[in-house]
């Protein structure tokens, strides 16, 4: 793949530590977005070259999964007082169960013992499906690196989900919905935390 300097627009020499150009140094970031060949910084009209657009669609196989940006998953978590972090559950077990070819866990029931539970349930499914796309993610050989605008999950990230959500409940509980705010805003996350690492593994798969 060729690079380019994002300073001044030059093609970079593989290895290289500065641009033999203009003398920018190199850095990772560039690697990961780096213009197109003839742009520079002071372009007004330029656009980046590799990196994945924040909404591209992830296909390989039958699937056809959508990514999303962590403010809008965030955001719609919160407006939707939670509806949509069911909306990605569901997205995410059904996927799952597409990677897998077979059914590891029933999306509809997922989501009914998650109602019925008033959420108590979410504590085990989260933490199984970030459990089984970490698996994923290892099969297809564990890429350790930045793929376009997506960072490699937390290496503990199943531990974050399993205490967050039990931290959520407990708080819940105790105070009697008093911190509903704090509640809130912490489900929020952990459902962009998952939803970034659901997307990671399925990139690195489409790439195995």
């Amino acid at each position: 793949m060729v690079l380019y300097c994002s300073e001044c627009g030059s093609k970079l020499i593989k290895g290289s530590k500065f641009c033999t150009e203009c003398g920018a140094k190199i850095t990772s970031n560039d690697e990961n977005y780096v213009y197109e060949r003839g742009q520079s910084r002071l372009d007004k009209v330029r656009k980046k070259g590799n990196q994945i657009p924040l909404d591209e669609e992830i296909k390989f196989d039958d699937i056809n999964f959508k990514k999303q940006s962590s403010i809008k998953v965030f955001v719609l978590s919160l407006v939707t007082f939670g509806i949509y972090n069911l909306i990605c559950l569901y997205r995410w077990i059904k996927t799952l169960n597409k990677v897998k070819g077979k059914t590891v866990i029933d999306p509809t029931l997922a989501i009914v013992l998650t109602i019925i539970t008033l959420t108590i349930a979410t504590i085990y499914f989260d933490y199984k499906v970030v459990k089984e796309y970490e698996l994923i993610t290892k099969e297809s050989g564990e890429i350790k690196a930045s793929l376009g605008n997506l960072d490699p999950p937390s290496s503990n990230l199943k531990e974050l989900v399993l205490y967050g959500n039990i931290f959520i409940f407990v708080v819940s509980f105790i105070s009697a919905g008093t911190l509903w705010v704090l509640t809130w805003f912490a489900s929020a996350y952990l459902v962009v935390l998952i939803q970034k690492a659901v997307e990671y593994s399925l990139s690195v798969k489409a790439k195995s």
